[in-house]
This record gives structure tokens, sequence and C-alpha cells, in this order.
């Protein structure tokens, strides 16, 4: 089973230094295709779809973080989220458990 994440660059690009694969996405329609690869494929367990990405599609990302159990479909925060969620970068620290420098 394997886990992916939808995002933009800097989100796909930090979870790859995880060994994560990623889709980068900028468009609504972008979205909708990459949900509909992951959520199809039987391979996969674990979608991850940053919160900015999320907002572009948000009636059907609720709909299928309630009602879809393989692949489980989980919002973790985005470049720009504007929400309460901690910072992307710190986001990825904690999954990796490396630190991350800005240069």
């Amino acid at each position: 089973m394997k886990a992916f994440v939808i995002g933009s660059d800097g989100c796909v690009l930090g979870f790859a230094l995880a060994g994560l694969e990623g889709i980068t996405v900028r468009s609504k329609d972008q979205v909708d295709a990459a949900l509909d690869l992951l959520m199809g494929d039987p391979g996969v367990a674990l979608v991850l779809i940053s919160a900015d990405v999320a907002a572009l599609v948000r009636d059907r990302v609720d709909e299928l973080k309630i009602n879809s159990l393989q692949p489980l479909l989980v919002e973790i925060p985005g470049q720009h989220t504007g929400t309460s969620y901690p910072p992307l970068r710190e986001f990825v620290q904690r999954a990796i458990g490396v630190q991350l420098e800005r240069n």
C-alpha cells in the first residue's frame, strides 16, 4: 500500500524528502484529475492533500474525507492556507524528523 500527496510544488517537494510520491497541481481540473487517479487506485492507502489545494474542490474533498475509507483522504496544511495549521515547514519536519533549513 502506498501514500501520496497532492499539493503545490513546495508541498510535494517537502514530502518527497520523506519518500512520499506526489502530484503537483495548480488548478481545479488538475486537483479533480489527481483525486480521480488516486482515489480509484486499489494500491493507494493514504492520500494527503494540502489545504490550499483542497480549497479548490472543497465540496468534493469534504465528501471524500467523510465517506472514503480506502484510500483515506487527509487534509494537511498548505504553504499559504491562512488557517490554524502549523506552517508546512514545521509539519514536514515533524513528519520526517529532520530540521529543514532555509538558505
